[in-house]
This record gives structure tokens, C-alpha cells and sequence, in this order.
């Protein structure tokens, strides 16, 4: 989602920011959501990083189409963690609908409620404490009579959460991995 735009100490201009989230599809529970100043696929990679390591691997990604969420680190990470990565399918809104109605919620619910921001990481905080204690904690419509936070918990009853196994390193699993030419001089390009 395309976030606020935020003036950084003395700079003149103001960086846009993007909110990077994942949710639970069955109980609307935000398992990872931060703002970043680009949507790159090291910034994805991050926040399912910690959504995963938080609240267990998914059974099931389902992800937008966008290059960043098409990587082919995020297609061996989640062949590792034995989780089928789907796709949406391209130019079929309805097929997110669920984030998208998130997304609403944060420019309708959340955004309004901000003060002046100076920083991302303030930013961030301020996302968090209103993922606690308001969006995750308050009755959702779909879930009859219950909090995202309840209908997750009950959920991890039923089938229990799955970890990352200890022969993998999560660090080692979400980094980015390139290949590069060594060239006779026994350098290699950083960036191509």
C-alpha cells in the first residue's frame, strides 16, 4: 500500500513511503506489517521474515504478481520451509480482496489518527501499538463475535503452529542470493 510521505530532518522534499503486510486468511490476523521507503524485495523478504520466525511458517503464501513478491530467493526460501507459494492471478483484484480491505482500514482507521512523523521508525511504532491494540483486538465482522487475535489463537489449538526446524538458519534463508562473474583479476561487479 502506498503509505504517507514523511520530511526527514533538514531534507526539503518528502520520501514516500509503502506498507508491506501479511495476514492470516482465515482469522484477518495482521501477522507482519511495516512501512518502508520503497517496496523492494529485500523489505518483503524482511517482514515475512519476522512474521515467520513470530508466528510460525504458513501452510500456504498467497502473494501479489509484483516482481518484488517474484523473486527467486522467496520461491527457494518457501520450497525450504515446505509452503506452497501461490501467486494471484493477474488483473483479478478480487483475489486480495482481504489485504485490500486491510489497506482501507489502515488509510480509513489509522493514517487519520497520526500527528506529524519525522521518522520511520516512529512511523512504525505507531503502526504496531494501533495493530495491538485496536485493528488485531476489536471485533471483525467475519469472525462472528471475535478479535483477529482470538480467532488466531484458537486456530494455533487446532493445528499448532510450525517452526522453523533448527537445521535451517532463518538469517542464511532470507538472504539475498546472487551470482556473480569473477572476472581474470579475481574481482566481480557488486552491482551490475
Amino acid at each position: 500500500m502506498h503509505g504517507p510521505y514523511i520530511r526527514i530532518g533538514e531534507e526539503t522534499t518528502a520520501r514516500k513511503t509503502y506498507l508491506i503486510a501479511f495476514l492470516d486468511d482465515a482469522t484477518r490476523f495482521i501477522v507482519g506489517a511495516q512501512f518502508f521507503f520503497s517496496e523492494a524485495a529485500a523489505n518483503v523478504k524482511n517482514v515475512l521474515r519476522c512474521a515467520i520466525l513470530t508466528y510460525g511458517i504458513p501452510r500456504k503464501l498467497y502473494l501479489d504478481n509484483g516482481r518484488n513478491f517474484s523473486t527467486h530467493d522467496l520461491q527457494v526460501a518457501m520450497a525450504t520451509l515446505n509452503c506452497a507459494l501461490i501467486h494471484a492471478t493477474a488483473y483479478y483484484p478480487e483475489g486480495k480482496g482481504k489485504i485490500e480491505r486491510f489497506f482501507r482500514t489502515v488509510q480509513s482507521a489509522f493514517l487519520p489518527t497520526l500527528s506529524r512523523i519525522h521518522s520511520l521508525e516512529s512511523l512504525n511504532a505507531n503502526l504496531d501499538a494501533w495493530l495491538d491494540e485496536r485493528y488485531n483486538r476489536e471485533v471483525h465482522s467475519a469472525l462472528v463475535d471475535r478479535t483477529p487475535h482470538r480467532a488466531f489463537m484458537q486456530s494455533t489449538e487446532k493445528k499448532p503452529l510450525r517452526r522453523i526446524p533448527t537445521s535451517i538458519d532463518p538469517v542464511d534463508l532470507f538472504c539475498t542470493k546472487v551470482t556473480r562473474l569473477v572476472g581474470k583479476d579475481g574481482t566481480f561487479r557488486i552491482s551490475s
